[in-house]
């Protein structure tokens, strides 16, 4: 199960698309003070789930919440 994450933008516009098994399922952005990330599920930018001040530990959480659930779904569907 593949987790993957695009920069995208510059500067102020600087985002990270989150996408897993290739659906999108959330974005990163910066803190309004760029002293943390925070990840923001679905579509929605108004509530964060996630924050981290350093990305690469907020993208490993990330995929580690995103592998647990896949596989959690993977069992429910091999069990119907």
């Amino acid at each position: 199960m593949e987790t993957l994450f695009t920069e995208q933008g510059l500067g102020s516009d600087w985002s990270v698309e989150v996408r897993f098994q290739g659906e999108f399922v959330g974005t990163i952005l910066p803190s309004s003070d760029s002293k943390h990330y925070r990840y923001f599920q679905g579509h929605s930018k108004e509530i964060y789930v996630m924050e981290d001040h350093d990305l690469g530990a907020l993208k490993d959480r990330i995929a580690r919440k995103l592998q647990r659930h896949g596989m959690l779904e993977q069992g429910r569907a091999a069990h119907r």
